[in-house]
């Protein structure tokens, strides 16, 4: 086989790689930045802070949390509609997911794909295609919740200085931290390490694992009310819905990264392509089991193609 060939096929399996993130052009990629700004929009932005593409739920009104499935379909909730809405990984409008909240602020996967919805104007998570959960509140229903690697450990704030948790099998558990620092507790974070970032209205907080404040995050702003991981985890972008700034931040060092001036005055939510969760329900980049064995048939067939050609040689 000629040594043409091979680099053929070694092509096609790095195009295959690259393929198991977003395959289209025009379609979302990793690192790519969320922000929803109202009037039932989110814009897109890349990793850079480029605009790429305005998606319309089509119902108007605030939109808040999102996420995506492990397939790399997108999912915001509209907070005044009371429902979520899907986009494909394209970006196209799929339609209404689910509907029927009062309140929807935030919105996860586990590994098997069940959807949990955070509702700031009921005391429950909601299973959708299930039942819901009931929970501790403090200050307005479930808000932000997030979901630790256990697969059954909610974290969730309540617009209060309290991050709650509840089980799954072992119900409602004692909070993970009081008395946070700031007016009122967003949108949260579990951190692989299990502390867990708080956007805390006044600055972001990175709390430890007994939930005591081990770093503060300041902006020249406050309204900090959203946050979310980049995919390699170093970094996270927030949102203040006081000024529609996003800033994405070193984690290590709280040095603002850079900043993109959303224009907007209802900054409710922040969201990345491809963002680390312990949960692990959302699109990673990493190659599926298909793409994998596409993979590894292409590296024998490279293999066993020099082998080949060794084999004559030495004839």
């Amino acid at each position: 086989m000629s040594k043409r060939l091979c680099l053929s096929l070694i092509a096609a399996a790095s195009a295959a790689l690259l393929a198991a993130g977003p395959a289209s052009a025009t379609g979302f990629a990793n690192g790519d930045i969320f922000a929803s700004i109202g009037g039932g929009q989110v814009q897109v932005y890349s990793p850079t802070g480029t605009p790429l593409m305005l998606l319309n739920t089509g119902v108007g009104g605030y939109t808040t949390g999102s996420t995506t499935d492990k397939a790399g379909n997108f999912y915001v909730t509209n907070f005044s509609a009371g429902s979520v809405t899907e986009f494909d990984k394209n970006g196209a409008l799929v339609g209404t997911f689910a509907s029927g909240y009062t309140n929807p602020e935030s919105i996860l996967f586990n590994k098997a794909q069940t959807a949990f919805v955070g509702d700031a104007g009921q005391n429950h998570i909601h299973q959708v295609g299930g039942a819901d959960i009931t929970v501790q509140i403090q200050d307005r229903g479930t808000d932000w919740i997030d979901l630790a690697s256990n697969q059954t450990t909610f974290y969730y704030t309540s617009e209060g200085t309290t991050v709650f948790r509840y089980d799954l099998v072992g119900g409602q558990l004692s909070p993970f931290a009081t008395g946070l620092p700031g007016s009122t507790a967003y949108e949260l974070r579990i951190l692989p390490d299990g502390n867990v970032l708080v956007a805390d209205t006044n600055f972001d907080v990175q709390l430890n694992t007994s939930g005591q404040v081990i770093d503060t995050y300041n902006f020249s702003d406050s309204g900090m009310f959203s946050l979310n991981l980049t995919p390699d985890g170093k970094d996270f972008w927030t949102g203040s819905f006081s000024t529609g700034n996003l800033y994405e931040v070193d984690l290590a060092t709280g040095s603002v990264i850079q900043t993109i001036h959303t224009g907007s005055g209802s900054l409710y939510g922040v969201s990345v392509y491809g963002e680390q969760t312990q949960g692990g329900g959302g699109h990673s980049g990493v190659p599926e089991p298909g793409t994998w064995a596409l993979l590894l048939m292409g590296a024998g067939l490279v293999g066993g193609a020099m082998r080949s050609r060794r084999a004559l040689a030495t004839a």
